[in-house]
């Protein structure tokens, strides 16, 4: 069940965020210059590193690979 979707923007490229029942989903990551930006926002989130559950990338390119 997933509780809630935060969309992340990073420049023209787009992370999403799935806040689910027992932690969160990361549907990819962006570019690696992102990596501030990424970190504060799932911290911000309450997604700790124990409540990261899985990071699904979508493809290859580095643009969603990135981190």
């Amino acid at each position: 069940m997933i509780n809630e979707t935060k969309t992340l923007t990073f420049d023209f490229v787009n992370a999403y965020l799935l806040n689910v029942q027992d932690g969160f989903i990361l549907i990819d990551t962006g570019f690696s210059m992102h990596w501030p930006r990424l970190e504060k926002e799932l911290l911000h989130a309450g997604c700790l590193p124990d409540r990261l559950k899985l990071v699904l990338i979508t493809h290859g390119d580095v643009d969603h690979i990135g981190n």
